[in-house]
């Protein structure tokens, strides 16, 4: 006779995940001190169309299409437990290269756009990039 695996509170499946991003305050990543057990930090980051200022997306300067983004936290999160704040936040997709095509495509963050709306930057197209060139 087998038993079923117990699916306490903790069991997620494939489908049910979603990932969960914040933007830390650090620059460079040995200034980090409050490393999380769980998750990666992602650095070298550039935003393509705005900037990030004040802990939120901001138009960029003039002239100045790449700024690079400070370091990404990103983690998993049950989309059954979804943080509300989403609703509010851009979903921005991330590029290996500013071409961009599916097959470029990495994944999607959510960034704060706080002061405005998601679409303002959907519209303009902004996107993270993994590299310039």
């Amino acid at each position: 006779m087998h038993k079923k695996p117990d699916k306490g509170g903790d069991a997620w499946s494939l489908d049910d995940v979603i990932y969960k991003s914040d933007v830390t305050k650090e620059k460079d990543f040995e200034n980090i001190r409050d490393i999380q057990p769980e998750g990666v930090y992602i650095y070298g980051l550039f935003l393509e169309g705005c900037r990030w200022h004040r802990n939120s997306l901001d138009d960029a300067e003039p002239k100045k299409m790449f700024n690079p983004l400070n370091i990404l936290y990103v983690t998993a999160q049950n989309s059954k437990k979804k943080d509300e704040r989403i609703n509010n936040m851009y979903y921005c997709p991330v590029y290996k290269y500013p071409r961009r095509t599916d097959k470029y495509l990495v994944f999607r963050v959510y960034l704060n756009c706080e002061g405005s709306t998601p679409v303002k930057w959907k519209l303009r197209g902004v996107a993270l990039l993994c590299s310039c060139e």
